[in-house]
């Protein structure tokens, strides 16, 4: 990938035993990929690549921030975000088409890029609910207006917002 050559390896320098590689990762490298769901973001990225052979174990562990729109107040927010996933590779030139799991490089590879396993990491472990104890925050980020609407809602005698679906008649 242009402009993230620092995420590729020789193939031939990947030797048996474990290498450990650093990156920092902000918004020019998310801006490599089309369609990207994160545009502004600083993550710290550690990749541990443990090679047996023709085999490749990818560890990847990730923290930082990214910023998106708080599920709860709608506001803009720098959401805290960490994993830790592990991604296997395989040099071969027999692919197996039923393993979805493995990456697969030629054998006749001269490098990897390690860009889209991890862009792939980070976009397959995004939170699906985007939301934070920002009361530490300063300045604490929420909407307050849009929280003390919230809690201004009746939903009736239940405070249960399905309780109003009971009595429709779809008929």
């Amino acid at each position: 990938m242009r402009g993230l050559d620092h995420f590729s390896l020789a193939l031939d320098s990947l030797k048996n035993g474990e290498l450990i590689k650093h990156f920092e990762i902000d918004n020019y490298f998310f801006s490599r990929f089309e369609n990207a769901p994160i545009n502004e973001c600083n993550f710290n990225v550690e990749v541990r690549l443990i090679r047996d052979n023709s085999n490749i174990d990818i560890v990847i562990l990730s923290d930082g921030k990214y910023k998106t729109v708080c599920d709860r107040c709608t506001a803009d927010i720098f959401l805290p975000y960490a994993f830790e996933t592990e991604v296997f590779m395989k040099v071969s030139d027999e692919e197996n088409p039923t393993d979805i799991e493995t990456y697969y490089v030629s054998e006749s590879a001269n490098e990897i890029s390690l860009a889209p396993i991890v862009y792939e990491a980070i976009c397959l472990h995004m939170p699906m609910i985007r939301t934070f104890d920002c009361d530490n925050e300063d300045p604490r980020p929420c909407d307050d207006e849009t929280l003390k609407r919230l809690e201004d809602v009746d939903f009736g005698e239940s405070n249960d917002p399905w309780d109003a679906l009971k009595n429709i008649d779809l008929n």
